[in-house]
């Protein structure tokens, strides 16, 4: 599983509890952080320093999480753009990691640089999959590539609901690792709760994490022949 997230701890705010459960079962995640995150605090914390610090806090976060590989694009916050040299940083991950399923955002959210990663994902799983750029690495065609949910604009249709009863507390374990996005994490906090609840009240459980698979990828046959 590769996980492309915009910001420090969109990854968590998305998918935390589905991550947990996903390491438990033995299965290697990864996740690239495209952006620096040096937009995420109202405090007067010098961009390097703070960079520093938020890419600390994900590491912290990913432990918890069980994430085995955790990469940093390093992209200026709130400056992600959809671009050739962009793309080519995550082909390059994408045909290092070689994964089975890719998450990412989804096309329907506000924050520019939520959709500028959305479509860096979405790219580059389908040019990874090409011969373009051999420099890059072998090929890679991954099988499923699914968006998460987003706390200000929710999937309109998932397609999948993960039950994270048991994981929801891990989940917020790990977001509450940033600590330098205390104040808006104190706010995240309860809609992430409600959020799960309400996804959860949907497929008869306390907690669940909605995802839409996407298909890239023409089918290869008919299932019924």
């Amino acid at each position: 599983m590769l996980i492309i997230a915009a910001h420090p701890d969109d990854e968590v705010i998305g998918m935390g509890g589905t991550v947990v459960k996903v390491a438990s079962k033995g299965f290697k995640v990864y996740a690239v952080i495209v952006s620096d995150g040096t937009e995420g605090t109202a405090e007067l914390i010098p961009e390097s320093e703070l960079a520093t610090i938020r890419r600390d806090e994900a590491l912290r976060a990913h432990e918890i999480l069980g994430i085995n590989t955790t990469y940093f694009l390093g992209i200026e916050d709130m400056s992600v753009q959809v671009n050739k040299a962009n793309m080519k940083l995550l082909i390059q991950k994408i045909r290092s990691v070689r994964p089975l399923a890719i998450f990412t955002h989804h096309m329907g959210d506000l924050h520019w640089d939520h959709l500028a990663t959305a479509s860096l994902a979405r790219d580059a799983t389908m040019v990874s999959a090409s011969s373009f750029f051999k420099d890059l690495g072998e090929p890679w065609r991954t099988s499923y590539f699914f968006v998460f949910d987003s706390l200000r604009v929710p999937l309109a249709s998932p397609t999948h609901l993960i039950a994270i009863d048991t994981t929801l507390d891990a989940k917020l374990n790990a977001l509450n690792q940033y600590k330098s996005q205390i104040k808006a994490i104190a706010t995240f906090i309860p809609i992430v709760e409600g959020l799960s609840t309400y996804r959860g009240s949907l497929i008869g459980v306390g907690a669940a994490e909605a995802f839409q698979r996407i298909d890239l990828f023409p089918a290869m046959d008919l299932d019924f022949l």
